[in-house]
């Protein structure tokens, strides 16, 4: 009866094809675009928004006087002139629409939607409040 050898040799050639394959196949989930990024910055809507802005008129009766939007996605609201603002505030917007949330409920379930227009540094925020209302803001930094 014959034996069968197999030499180190010949297992080698078969190894590095694997290998190469792997590779191969790990490249292809690694490509990355490399995109211009720096014509985006105009577009984003946080831009817009982000900065203090005062209270300018409003179709029911006052309601707070100032709010700061953040880059980081915080606000702060001073609701009459002098008081100390509230710092627990969190908003964020999707498309037009701007979500102010409230440091008084931890699971996000008060907070204020509506959709959201700037122009000339005065925001028009149309929201759900006392049945609908109408903010119009002046950005004052």
């Amino acid at each position: 009866m014959k034996s069968i050898k197999i030499s180190v040799f010949d297992i080698k050639p078969i190894c590095n094809f694997l290998l190469l394959i792997g590779l191969m196949t790990l490249l292809s989930f690694s490509m990355v675009s490399c995109g211009d990024d720096e014509n985006d910055a105009p577009d984003d809507p946080y831009n817009e928004i982000i900065g203090s802005w005062q209270l300018s008129n409003y179709n029911i009766y006052p309601s707070f006087y100032t709010i700061e939007f953040k880059s980081n996605h915080k606000a702060t609201i001073v609701y009459e002139p002098g008081e100390s603002p509230e710092k627990a505030n969190e908003w964020r917007t999707d498309g037009n629409k701007l979500y102010i949330y409230f440091d008084t409920d931890i699971n996000h379930n008060d907070y204020l939607v509506g959709t959201y227009t700037i122009e000339n540094d005065k925001m028009t925020y149309d929201c759900n409040y006392e049945d609908g209302a109408t903010f119009i803001l002046t950005k004052i930094q």
